[in-house]
């Protein structure tokens, strides 16, 4: 098992994978023969035929060296891509081959022995959820054959794999991931083999397709990590970040690896942040992106900075990209929606770029200097439900794991769409990119991955949402009331308690504002900066004689 995970990270567009490639050809031309085997495992086909033909390019500078270079997908295969792969390891593959994500995860731990990974963007087919909705009146039921349940004193129900049947089971996975039995999906086959796993507990609930009630099947994964560290002799990721992953978390807090920032050498400084300028303009000045805010009428769901109700009838997904278009006016920019949502009729009339969220290999837009993002992908509640009960039940951070799959899934995706652009060039300081965003953290995170003063966050034309307004006017009302208690006691106009009881507030709900603001306290001189013990009018005012409150 390896020890720690090395990390070679830079922005996007900053020379990870190529700069990696490099130096993996450098050091196996420097073999007589070359004696190791490195799997370079990337996102998607396309970047993997990127980083194939740029291998091939880097090989040509060294005709006196032998370095064998395959690339393995369902393009090239003979047979399925996992025998293609097996066939090859299993004959002394030495060199480097290319796969997929998905296609590294379903190896077993025999071809992964002493293997040498190298694994291009942050690889999600490693750690996860497996969801799998199953109606029984009208999908194959055969594999429910193979399951038991049990209940927990929760009343969770449990589903695990009766016995012996092993055999029968990884019969199945074959014949469904070599598209032998059609009838059953992948996620099935998933779901099979981790339960042959039996790392990690598979609940069943209830839930509905198409207005119909069927089961769901769910389980937090992370089997596929587990056996590529417990195998390989060595494992690098190339990635914008990583420790804010569920991958990284996993490794850092599950698994107990290190994760090690390294350079792709000693002489190649792969550029961290961006140099080129942008302004970056979120939607939403407060409050959270949402599948179902995007849903809602703007009139019911958005307000303006000073809690005005905007106008329009449009759900807030169709009037962000009207926002957009009056934002860049005539200008060109590539869009990134969800897959089902409509996109603005002028937008496509004016024939406006459109991507998903898949966007990893795609330089091809560099065309374009400006973006827009208004995807949803945050967590499902059914997501969210599964990852507590995973943290809970291995006494994990749950807060940190849920910033991180937040991170992973919402902030850094848009950073990748809208890295497609020209901002991911070199350095032009007569252009000024422009970036329209969801809310406040998807630009702070997007600013982030820029050198100080080159990108600036811009909420002057941006919206609240009504329950986000409604919170800051409590908390202000909140604020205001204290102030007003502490003024007058300072100035012995009133008593604490007739103060509190004119105010309606208890002494419970005034100690609780107290350590709600007191940062804000301090800052106006009403208390000071750490309480001291006792309660004691000292607490709050040291010049004054120590009389209980």
């Amino acid at each position: 098992m390896i020890q720690e995970i090395l990390h070679v990270s830079s922005r996007c567009g900053g020379g990870k994978s190529r700069e990696a490639i490099r130096e993996l050809v450098r050091h196996l031309a420097s073999m007589q023969t070359v004696s190791e085997t490195y799997l370079f495992a990337s996102s998607t086909l396309a970047l993997s035929g990127q980083n194939y033909s740029f291998t091939l390019a880097e090989i040509s500078k060294y005709p006196q060296s032998q370095i064998s270079v395959k690339k393995v997908d369902y393009e090239t295969a003979v047979g399925t891509v996992a025998d293609a792969i097996r066939n090859l390891l299993e004959g002394g593959f030495k060199g480097v081959m290319f796969i997929s994500h998905k296609a590294l995860a379903i190896l077993s731990p025999q071809l992964l022995r002493d293997v040498r990974v190298v694994i291009d963007e942050v690889p999600q087919q490693l750690a996860g959820t497996l969801m799998v909705k199953h109606d029984p009146s009208r999908q194959n039921t055969s594999w429910e054959q193979y399951l038991q349940f049990s209940q927990t004193t929760n009343g969770d129900e449990i589903v695990s794999l009766v016995p012996n049947v092993r055999a029968s089971v990884e019969n199945l996975i074959r014949d469904i991931r070599s598209r032998f039995d059609d009838t059953l999906t992948f996620s099935v086959a998933d779901l099979l083999e981790h339960l042959l796993v039996g790392q990690e507990p598979v609940y069943r609930g209830k839930t509905t397709i198409d207005g119909k009630p069927c089961q769901m099947y769910q389980a937090v994964y992370y089997h596929p990590l587990k056996k590529l560290v417990d195998n390989v002799s060595y494992l690098a990721v190339l990635s914008a970040q990583l420790k804010d992953t569920l991958f990284g978390f996993i490794c850092v807090e599950l698994l107990k690896l290190t994760i090690v920032e390294k350079p792709v050498n000693e002489s190649t400084q792969l550029e961290k942040k961006h140099r080129n300028r942008a302004r970056i303009i979120p939607i939403l000045s407060g409050g959270v992106w949402s599948t179902a805010l995007r849903k809602k009428p703007v009139n019911e769901a958005l307000v303006n900075a000073q809690g005005q109700s905007v106008s329009s009838t449009l759900a807030v997904g169709m009037f962000a990209q009207e926002f957009a278009e009056r934002i860049l006016g005539r200008q060109d920019f590539m869009i990134t929606l969800n897959t089902e949502e409509q996109m603005l009729e002028s937008l496509e009339v004016r024939g406006i770029v459109r991507t998903t969220t898949k966007v990893h290999g795609m330089n091809h837009l560099t065309y374009l200097d400006h973006a827009v993002y208004l995807a949803a992908t945050n967590l499902t509640p059914f997501d969210e439900r599964i990852y507590r009960k995973f943290a809970n039940d291995r006494s994990l951070p749950i807060a940190q794991l849920l910033k991180a799959i937040k991170v992973e899934r919402s902030y850094e995706n848009a950073y990748q769409c809208i890295a497609r652009t020209s901002v991911r060039n070199q350095p032009n300081s007569l252009k000024m990119h422009t970036f329209i965003v969801p809310d406040y953290e998807y630009a702070t995170y997007i600013a982030s991955w820029f050198e100080t003063g080159y990108a600036r966050v811009l909420t002057q034309k941006s919206f609240l949402t009504k329950s986000e307004y409604d919170r800051r006017a409590a908390r202000q009302k909140r604020l205001d009331t204290l102030v007003s208690i502490l003024t007058q006691r300072r100035n012995k106009k009133a008593k604490l308690k007739d103060l509190l009881k004119a105010a309606d507030l208890s002494r419970a709900a005034y100690d609780n504002h107290i350590k709600e603001f007191r940062l804000e306290l301090h800052l106006k001189g009403l208390l000071p900066s750490k309480p001291s013990k006792g309660g004691t009018l000292g607490d709050l005012y040291p010049t004054l004689k120590q009389t209980k409150l």
